[in-house]
């Protein structure tokens, strides 16, 4: 220890001896030597000796509280050295701390000078992509450029080596290709001036020439009033003489209108009408001013179908528009659709604004037939539709009888206009969604008649092949003829069973002979298809197609006491067809007895060609079979409820007991023999 101060004095004595100067430092300097020394330790800087640190001093804390757990004089001292440990610990902390700093703002200055870097680097990025596709967008300019003369059509090079210049097609010019085109275009150019020179010239002719033909047409405008009042004038004389020029101008002006079809119909009717027939007469109906646009727009027709062409493939562009849009659109082209398809029926059934018509007048009365023909372009068909003129008709039976359908169905075999007699009808309603089989009832709301096949062959059409005017102008002559006494022979037929049947209707029966019928007729009604089918003695008749639907049917009841006899009657082509149910004792028919069966084969089988009453004469038959049926039967049973009233010598004959139906007249009486004898 004497040592040790010693040398403390001698120390303290030497350094109070020589005397030091102090060294006095700039803050800048200081500061600068602090960053110096601050960035150096930062380089050696590790955050494994945060973590160091932080477990040395959690060692510290648990030593001290275990020394302080003790609470002696060593424990004591200990805890002070520790607390030495642990403040220089933290001192530490403090300084790496400050290096984290320190390194944290290096780190942000070194990130901040690297994004100014990449920020100019990718301006410079994209200055040269705008550059680029600028170069593109020249070079794409200059690759499509195309001078003016590239539009202008230049003779073929062939015709320009024979009608050139010889000057124009020298060698050199024709093995340099910019001479060569220059050449072109000044030999295009001296040809077009003399084209130029040329239409002028023309032009002049063509207004000179229309000068002529304005005062030509003025001429012609003078002379129309002029013909005016000369037919003014010679109208007494048409008169007196009985030609009507003016009307039949008139008529011939709107016959020209009419569709082919009906022109021919019209012309062979009405020939047939001058020549043959006097009870026919012709006349051309409807609108002359929609005929005459319709006829402009025919003439049109090539420039329409172009817009038609024009309009279906904007139509298509539009409905691929409409694919891709949203539902409101959707809903705008489903409309759309909806209104495009009902224009596409209108103009499927849309029917010419003329059509013919023409009258038969009953030769005897006066009943007129009318029937009118309407053509549709789109379809090519005709249709028909009929009026028949009828006085006192009263009768409810045989109203259906005269109804134009009835009379103009079934002209021919299988032609009752149900279906379109051409075979591009239904494909044309299948295009517009609609059932082929609902054709005649579309007709008929449409009020366009039915479309029958001897119209399509009255109007020149035929149905299995497309013929010329003249095969058509022949399949007209043909038909005219046979249709007009069809249509007669149908009238008069049909007039006679009116009468008949007005007359059976009341229970008045014309008898013909010196027959006394004791059965009386009780009822005579008509009949529905569905009603004569149900019946059972009807249905062998059905079943072999002898009767159809569009047959009339009747119902004639005759009673005698208390036997009734039931006449269910089908008309077919003019002639009634019996099926017989008689009601005696029991039911029977011709499916069950041969008695009914012999006497239905007696009434059906009566000779119609020179008889008008032959519905009449049937039921005669008819009331005359029951009578003898019912004297007979009651003779053999010996009942007494009908006595023999006829005269026959016979009753029975043969293995089948038939029974004398046939009247024999002799002299003012008539008897009844059996069939055959």
């Amino acid at each position: 220890m004497v040592g040790e101060t010693k040398k403390r004095s001698k120390n303290a004595s030497t350094s109070s001896s020589t005397p030091q100067t102090p060294v006095k430092l700039i803050k800048e300097e200081v500061f600068s030597n602090a960053i110096e020394f601050e960035e150096k330790e930062e380089s050696k800087f590790n955050r494994d000796q945060f973590k160091t640190c932080f477990t040395e001093l959690n060692k510290l804390i648990q030593e001290v509280s275990d020394l302080k757990s003790k609470n002696t004089e060593e424990a004591k001292k200990k805890i002070v050295e520790k607390r030495i440990q642990g403040s220089l610990i933290i001192v530490k902390l403090k300084k790496l701390n400050r290096l984290d700093k320190i390194r944290l703002a290096n780190r942000r200055e070194l990130l901040a000078k690297e994004k100014l870097n990449v920020d100019s680097n990718r301006l410079k990025l994209q200055n040269l992509i705008y550059e680029a596709d600028h170069l593109k967008k020249e070079i794409n300019k200059c690759i499509s450029f195309k001078s003016e003369d590239e539009d202008i059509k230049l003779v073929s090079m062939e015709e320009f080596l024979k009608i050139a210049p010889e000057e124009s097609r020298t060698p050199e010019i024709l093995e340099d290709k910019h001479a060569l085109r220059m050449a072109r275009l000044e030999f295009e150019l001296q040809q077009r001036k003399e084209y130029a020179k040329q239409c002028k010239e023309l032009e002049k002719e063509k207004e000179e020439v229309a000068e002529k033909i304005v005062a030509l047409k003025d001429n012609l405008d003078s002379l129309l009033p002029n013909l005016q009042n000369v037919c003014k004038a010679t109208r007494p004389i048409q008169k007196i003489l009985n030609m009507p020029f003016e009307i039949e101008w008139e008529i011939q002006k709107i016959v020209r209108l009419l569709p082919q079809p009906l022109y021919m119909a019209y012309t062979k009717l009405l020939a047939y009408s001058e020549v043959i027939d006097n009870n026919l007469s012709v006349s051309v109906d409807g609108n002359e001013d929609e005929a005459l646009q319709l006829e402009n727009e025919r003439k049109q027709g090539k420039d329409e179908k172009e817009l038609d062409e024009n309009e279906d493939s904007e139509n298509e562009a539009e409905e691929n528009d409409f694919e891709e849009s949203d539902n409101r659109r959707k809903v705008q082209r489903r409309q759309s659709r909806i209104e495009s398809q009902n224009q596409k029926r209108q103009k499927l059934f849309a029917h010419h604004p003329l059509s013919v018509q023409f009258q038969l007048k009953s030769k005897k009365r006066k009943e007129t037939l009318s029937v009118t023909l309407n053509y549709l372009p789109d379809m090519s068909i005709v249709t028909v539709q009929g009026k028949f003129n009828l006085d006192n008709a009263q009768s409810v039976a045989a109203g259906d009888i005269m109804t134009p359908d009835r009379i103009l169905s079934g002209l021919y075999e299988g032609d009752y206009g149900m279906e379109s007699p051409s075979p591009h009808t239904s494909y044309q309603l299948q295009n517009v969604q609609l059932n082929p089989k609902d054709l005649s009832k579309l007709l008929d709301e449409k009020m366009l008649g039915k479309p029958y096949k001897w119209a399509q062959r009255l109007c020149g059409i035929s149905v299995t092949s497309k013929l010329n005017i003249d095969e058509s102008f022949k399949l007209c002559d043909e038909t005219v003829p046979q249709l007009i006494r069809q249509m007669h022979k149908r009238v008069s037929a049909r007039m006679k069973l009116y009468h008949q049947i007005q007359s059976l209707e009341i229970g008045k029966i014309t008898i013909s002979g010196n027959v006394r019928i004791s059965s009386i007729l009780q009822q005579f009604v008509s009949l529905s298809f569905a009603e004569y089918s149900v019946i059972p003695c009807t249905k062998r008749f059905i079943e072999s197609e002898i009767v159809g639907a569009n047959d009339l049917f009747y119902r004639a009841v005759v009673t005698r006491g208390s036997a009734k006899l039931e006449c269910y009657i089908a008309v077919r082509d003019n002639f009634p067809i019996f099926a017989l149910q008689l009601s005696y004792d029991n039911k029977y028919n011709a499916e069950n007895s041969s008695h009914i069966r012999e006497i239905e084969g007696f009434v059906n089988g009566i000779k119609c060609d020179s008889v008008d009453n032959v519905l009449s004469l049937q039921l005669q038959r008819a009331m005359t079979s029951l009578d003898i049926f019912l004297e007979t039967e009651s003779f053999q049973h010996q009942d007494g409820e009908f006595h023999q009233e006829k005269n026959f010598s016979c009753s029975f004959r043969g293995r089948g007991r038939s029974r004398p139906y046939q009247p024999k007249v002799v002299g003012c009486t008539t008897s009844f023999k059996h069939i055959g004898y």
